[in-house]
């Protein structure tokens, strides 16, 4: 314990999308702005460990983005134990030696791993340190954990919903007693609570028409798999009648934005706004009537706690699919593969008054709110497994 009962955290993540880091970082600031304690946020990995980097980070990006059919191969070998185990071996054996060295270097009190990956790795560093270190580890996928997460029980669990929670306890030899129910992790902009004049004010702000409907497309930093054909559909639609504005945030995907600034718009009543990476993706969405993206949890909940409809364009077999069937279940959310079907409820969503209201019912019983300080205190009074 460091001076005047002050603590100092250990966040572990790895680069492999923004679902890990994103809500770490914003942990760490509710625990440092609260508390006065310190937390270090840091990647699991050394930057000596190039294959590791390579096989969980860049492997993760480019089999997504590009071929999300190896992805999803890759996802069902490793839920064999036999792999897992020899996964977990080489990983654990050059990883824990960092965390060992950040133990010593930070004089760490609390450990918290937000990818499965490390959490093994950090149980290792913690006996060869200090066993009083206690250590939880945060799974980020709220609806559905791959079997990785549980590879290592010495740890408390942090769960996002009482799905995963009774899944969990169904399946794995972890107890009651470890698993921790908390909200899932998101920035409070994302609340809702915004009026009609505050959606004006943000049209005015983005140079959107006020009588324009409005329909987002998103899918996270790398921008949504097949959204140049998605916006075709849209631009030759002959079932678009009145004035739509179309916001394609195609994030970090360079080529996919060019494309799309280049694209001829034959239906006069739509306004194309093609946006590059942004960081006032809550004011989008709260604008928009509906929004199109992939099952990222991230995303989802943020679009869930703006209260507005959305329609999945994809998800990631396995580790999303527990996401699209929240939102299918509790009607907030539709899953359709195909540009035309994907159009055709994106405008049943903006001009249907009494479907819009029903789903607004639904959101309001859901009522899904950032609420980080929760989890912020739980870390700060945790003492380790008893």
């Amino acid at each position: 314990m460091g001076c005047n009962n002050k603590e100092n955290y250990l966040f572990l993540y790895l680069n492999t999308g923004s679902g890990h880091r994103t809500p770490a970082a914003i942990l760490k600031k509710a625990i440092e702005e609260t508390y006065g304690d310190t937390v270090y946020l840091e990647n699991g990995f050394s930057h000596k460990q190039h294959i590791a980097h390579a096989f969980f980070e860049t492997g993760y990006h480019s089999s997504s983005a590009t071929f999300p059919a190896i992805y999803s191969a890759f996802y069902d070998i490793t839920t064999s134990k036999t792999v897992m185990n020899i996964i977990r071996f080489f990983v654990s054996l050059y990883t824990k030696h960092h965390i060992i060295n950040l133990i010593k270097k930070y004089n760490i009190t609390k450990i918290v791993s937000f990818h499965f990956a490390l959490t093994p790795a950090a149980a290792r560093a913690i006996r060869r340190t200090n066993p009083r270190i206690p250590l939880v580890t945060d799974i980020t996928d709220p609806f559905s954990a791959h079997p990785a997460w549980f590879q290592e029980n010495r740890t408390a669990f942090i769960v996002h919903s009482e799905e995963l929670k009774n899944h969990i306890l169904q399946t794995q030899p972890i107890k009651e007693s470890q698993l921790v129910l908390k909200p899932f992790i998101f920035d409070k902009k994302f609340n809702a609570g915004y009026t009609d004049a505050d959606i004006a004010e943000l049209k005015d702000k983005h140079r959107i028409p006020q009588n324009d409907k409005v329909i987002l497309i998103a899918g996270g930093g790398e921008g949504l798999p097949g959204v140049i054909n998605l916006v075709t559909q849209f631009s030759l639609s002959k079932d678009i009648t009145q004035a739509v504005s179309l916001i394609v945030v195609c994030g970090h995907n360079a080529s996919s934005k060019t494309i799309l600034e280049g694209l001829s718009i034959i239906n006069p009543r739509i306004k194309l706004n093609i946006l590059g990476y942004v960081n006032c993706m809550d004011e989008l969405i709260k604008l928009s009537d509906c929004v199109i993206t992939k099952a990222g949890a991230s995303m989802l909940m943020q679009v869930m706690a703006c209260k507005k409809p959305v329609i999945f364009s994809m998800f990631m077999h396995g580790q999303e699919l527990g996401n699209v069937q929240f939102a299918i279940n509790n009607k907030v959310g539709w899953l359709f593969t195909k540009p035309a079907d994907i159009l055709k409820q994106a405008l049943r969503l903006c001009y249907d008054t009494e479907y819009k209201e029903k789903i607004k019912q639904n959101f309001d019983r859901l009522n899904i709110v950032s609420n980080v300080q929760t989890t912020a205190e739980f870390l700060h009074s945790y003492k380790g497994l008893s």
